[in-house]
C-alpha cells in the first residue's frame, strides 16, 4: 500500500495498518536473530521483497546478527554448474600442466550464508545442487573428469523478487524454516530495532541445553496438519525454532509462548487453509457406559498419539488469528492454487526447449561445430587439458594437443511458454446437454493452468459467430469471470470457432508459446462461415476448416460432449488429428488429466 493509499484510510484503519507493519518488521527481525542462534537447524529464510531501502535495513539487521566474520556469499539466479559447485580451473590446469579444480560457491560459503536474489528465476539444476547440498551437507562433484566430495554447511538466504505469479522454487523453500514479505511494510516502521546481538550470542551458547517436552512436539505437529502444512520438514523447523526461542528468551526448556510464537513464524506463513475451531464441547454426547456383563480386564492404554493436548496448547487459534489479522501477510487464494497443483510453484515459466544457436547457455556437449552449432572453446579446452602429458603429439610443456572427441558445443535453451486454448460451445444444442458440465470442467482446468502459469484464452461461440471472451492471459480472476458470464443458446458456428482458434494459435506461435487447443462440443454445426444457416453448408465449412489445425501441426483435444460419443463429433477430432476423448461425464479432474497429459507432449513437442 502506497503512502498516499494509507493517507485515505480512516484515522482508525491507518492506524491498525502500521501497527500491523509493525508486528510484521518485528517478526522479519526475529527471524533474522533466530538464523544467526541455530543456522545449522533452521537452514535459512525466503524474503519475498523487491529490491528498495526495507530489505537493505533487513539484510543489515541479519548480517549485524551473524557477527562481522560471517561469510555472505551471493549466487546469481543465473549461474551454471561450475560456478555453483565447482570444477575443473582451466587456466590453472594450462600452467600446471595437470588437472586443477576449482571450488564453486557451494564450497566456499561452508560456514556462513548463500544469498540468491532474484530467486524466482532459479534454474532447475541449481535447485537440485542447492537441495542436494543442504540434505547432505557436502558437494558432490562429478564432471570434467573429477569425482570428489567436499563437506559443506550453509544457510541459504533467498530473495524473491517476482511477481504476483512468480515464486521462489518451493523445493527450496520447504526446506527453510522461514518465509517473510516485507513488500508491504512502510519505511517508517522498519526502523525499529530488534533483540541485541548480545542476547543473540547468549542464546547460541545456551542453545544446546535447551529441551523440549513430547507433548509440545505433538501440538506443533497437529498444528502443521490442521493448517494443511504436513510437510515433516516443517514440523522439524517449528520445533527448531521453539528451541531457538527459548534460547533467546533465557529458559532452559520450551514453554508454550515459545511454541505459540513458532507456530506463528514457521506453520502460519504456509498454511493453506485456516484451522478448524474446535468443537463445542458441552455439546459431545456423554460416553457410553461400559455394559454390566463386562470382563474386568484392564483396557489398554491409549497410544501417545490419541491423548488429548492440553487447552493451553492448541495453537490454531494462534495460526488462525495470524492469518485474519495479517501478521503474515498470506492471501489464501494464493494457496487455493497450491493445493491444486502443490509443485507447480516451483519457480520456473514455461518448459525449456534446447537449441543449438539461441537462448541461454546451459552447458556444452560433444559435436562438431560444422554439423551446425557454436564451439565452445573453454569446454573443448577442459576435455583436452588432462590428457595433455599423454598425448605424444603435443609439444612438451607448452601445447594441448585437441582431438575432435574433444570438440564440445554450446547447448542453449530458450523459455517455452505455454498457451491453452480453450474453445467452448455455447450454443442451443449444447446448452441444453452439456453447457453447465463443461463450464465446470473448464473452471477446474484453468485452476490447473493458472497453477502451471500456463496462458489461458476463452473462444466460444454460439449463434452466428466465434468470440474471443478472454485473450491470453494468466488471470484467474478474468478467467472465472469469463466462464460465469458465459450464456448459451443459438446456432452452432463450429467452422468460425475452429477459424478463430486456428488464428488465436499461429499468434502464440509468433510470440514464441506452444499452443494447445481443447475444444468442448458435440460436434454439431448448423451456422456456415458466412454466417448464413444450414446444416450441409455448415458441415462443408467444418471439415474444410478442421484439417487447418492438423496442417499446422497443432495439439488439439476435442471433448466430445454428446450425452454419448458422436461419430460427428469422432470424424471432426480426427480431421484436426485431435485427441478424442469422449465425456459420458463432465468430470473435471478426469479433463484436467487429459491436458496435463496432452500439455507434456506440446512442451516435449516444442523441444525437439
Amino acid at each position: 500500500m502506497t503512502a498516499a493509499a494509507q493517507a485515505e484510510l480512516p484515522a482508525d484503519d491507518a492506524l491498525a495498518f502500521v501497527s500491523g507493519a509493525a508486528d510484521r518488521w518485528d517478526d522479519a527481525l526475529l527471524v533474522a536473530a533466530l538464523l544467526a542462534i541455530d543456522p545449522a537447524g533452521l537452514k535459512g529464510v525466503s524474503v519475498r521483497a523487491g529490491p528498495g531501502p526495507v530489505r537493505d535495513l533487513w539484510l543489515s539487521a541479519y548480517k549485524g546478527y551473524q557477527g562481522d566474520h560471517h561469510k555472505l556469499s551471493p549466487l546469481p539466479a543465473n549461474a551454471d554448474e561450475g560456478r555453483i559447485i565447482g570444477g575443473l580451473d582451466l587456466v590453472e590446469t594450462l600452467s600446471a600442466g595437470k588437472p586443477v579444480v576449482s571450488r564453486g560457491v557451494l564450497q566456499e560459503s561452508d560456514g556462513g550464508t548463500v544469498l540468491v536474489r532474484m530467486a524466482e528465476r532459479l534454474e532447475a539444476g541449481a535447485v537440485h545442487a542447492l537441495t542436494s547440498a543442504m540434505d547432505q551437507g557436502a558437494v558432490s562433484v562429478e564432471r570434467d573428469g573429477l569425482s570428489r566430495i567436499d563437506r559443506t554447511r550453509f544457510s541459504l538466504l533467498l530473495f524473491d523478487e517476482g511477481a504476483s505469479d512468480e515464486r521462489a522454487p518451493q523445493a527450496l523453500e520447504e526446506r527453510l524454516a522461514f518465509l517473510i514479505n516485507l513488500d508491504s511494510i512502510p519505511l517508517a516502521c522498519a526502523e525499529e530495532e530488534g533483540p541485541s546481538s548480545e542476547a543473540v550470542l547468549r542464546a547460541r551458547d545456551r542453545l544446546t541445553s535447551i529441551t523440549i517436552d513430547d507433548d509440545t512436539v505433538r501440538a506443533l505437529g497437529a498444528a502443521c496438519l490442521g493448517a494443511g502444512a504436513s510437510s515433516i520438514r516443517v514440523q522439524m523447523a517449528c520445533s527448531r525454532a521453539a528451541l531457538a526461542i527459548a534460547a533467546l528468551r533465557g529458559s532452559d526448556v520450551v514453554e508454550n509462548e515459545d511454541a505459540r510464537l513458532a507456530a506463528r513464524l514457521v506453520i502460519a506463513p504456509r498454511a493453506t487453509s485456516l484451522p478448524e475451531a474446535p468443537e463445542d464441547e458441552a455439546q459431545e454426547p456423554p460416553p457410553e457406559e461400559p455394559p454390566q456383563d463386562q470382563t474386568d480386564e484392564e483396557p489398554e492404554p491409549f497410544p501417545d498419539d490419541d491423548r488429548e493436548l492440553p487447552d493451553d496448547l492448541n495453537l490454531d487459534e494462534i495460526i488462525a488469528d495470524a492469518i485474519k489479522s495479517g501478521a503474515v501477510n498470506l492471501d489464501l487464494a494464493e494457496d487455493e492454487v497450491r493445493r491444486a497443483s502443490p509443485r507447480a510453484m516451483s519457480g520456473r515459466a514455461g518448459q525449456q526447449a534446447p537449441s543449438k544457436s539461441s537462448g541461454r547457455p546451459i552447458g556444452a556437449i560433444p559435436g562438431d561445430p560444422r554439423r551446425g552449432g557454436r564451439l565452445d572453446i573453454l569446454a573443448t579446452l577442459r576435455t583436452a587439458a588432462p590428457w595433455k602429458r599423454l598425448r605424444p603429439e603435443a609439444a612438451a610443456g607448452s601445447r594441448v594437443r585437441i582431438y575432435p572427441s574433444d570438440l564440445r558445443i554450446r547447448k542453449y535453451a530458450h523459455r517455452t511458454a505455454s498457451s491453452v486454448i480453450f474453445v467452448v460451445d455455447a450454443s442451443g444444442s449444447s446448452a441444453v446437454n452439456r453447457l453447465a458440465e463443461a463450464k465446470g470442467a473448464v473452471e477446474s482446468l484453468l485452476l490447473e493452468c493458472y497453477a502451471r502459469r500456463d496462458l489461458v484464452s476463452l473462444i466460444t461461440f454460439k449463434g452466428a459467430g466465434a468470440s474471443c471472451d478472454l485473450p491470453p492471459c494468466r488471470s484467474l480472476a478474468r478467467a472465472r469471470r469469463a466462464m460465469a458470464g458465459l450464456p448459451g443458446g443459438g446456432g452452432t458456428p463450429l467452422a468460425s470457432a475452429i477459424s478463430l482458434a486456428l488464428e488465436t494459435a499461429l499468434r502464440e506461435q509468433d510470440e514464441g508459446r506452444a499452443p494447445l487447443l481443447v475444444f468442448l462440443t458435440d460436434g454439431q454445426s448448423n451456422i456456415a462461415l458466412d454466417g448464413s444457416p444450414g446444416r450441409p453448408a455448415a458441415q462443408a465449412d467444418t471439415e474444410k476448416m478442421a484439417p487447418l489445425l492438423a496442417q499446422a501441426g497443432l495439439r488439439v483435444l476435442f471433448f466430445d460432449t454428446s450425452p454419448r460419443p458422436s461419430d460427428k463429433a469422432r470424424n471432426v477430432a480426427r480431421l484436426m488429428n485431435a485427441t478424442y476423448v469422449p465425456l459420458p461425464y463432465a468430470d473435471g479432474s478426469t479433463v484436467s488429466a487429459a491436458v496435463r497429459a496432452e500439455q507434456a507432449k506440446t512442451n516435449a513437442g516444442a523441444g525437439r
